[in-house]
C-alpha cells in the first residue's frame, strides 16, 4: 500500500509540508505531491523523504509575502492539475522521473514546460538539519 498526500489548496500548505517532515522523527510517512495555479502558470513538486527540499525552502517568505488573491490563468488551474495528478500516477506505478528536488512549470502564454530548481535550506524551520 502507497500512501500520498495531493495537496492543490493554499491556505495550509506551509502546515501539511511541515506536518510530514515531523512525522517519523524527520522521516515522511507519506509522498506528499503538491500543485497549484499561479498566474498563468502551473506547478508542481513531490516531495518523498526528507532529502527533498521543502515548500519553506522553495518560498521562504510564502506568508509574508501574499498579499492578497493572485490572478489566475484559468486553464492553469486544470494543467497545475493534470501534473499533480501525474505525479501521483508515477509514484503509485514506480515509474518515470518525480519533480523531486525542482518545481515543474508549465506556462501557458510561452507554451513551455520548465524545471526550477528549489536549493535544501539547511536552516530551513520545517526541514532543516535543526529537525
Amino acid at each position: 500500500m502507497v500512501d500520498v498526500k495531493l495537496r492543490g489548496i493554499a491556505e495550509g500548505r506551509l502546515g501539511t509540508g511541515s506536518m510530514c517532515y515531523d512525522l517519523a522523527n524527520g522521516n515522511t510517512v507519506a509522498d506528499v505531491v503538491k500543485h497549484v495555479a499561479l498566474q498563468d502558470e502551473g506547478l508542481t513538486r513531490t516531495l518523498i523523504n526528507k532529502e527533498d527540499p521543502c515548500l519553506n525552502c522553495a518560498f521562504p517568505d510564502l506568508p509574508a509575502s501574499r498579499k492578497g488573491p493572485v490572478p489566475v490563468w484559468g486553464p492553469a488551474t486544470g494543467i497545475a492539475g493534470v501534473m499533480g495528478a501525474n505525479e501521483v500516477l508515477k509514484i503509485l506505478l514506480g515509474k518515470g522521473e518525480l519533480a523531486r528536488g525542482y518545481l515543474m512549470s508549465c506556462s501557458n502564454f510561452q507554451n513551455d514546460y520548465y524545471r526550477l530548481p528549489i536549493p535544501k535550506d539547511p536552516h530551513c524551520p520545517s526541514c532543516g538539519a535543526g529537525k
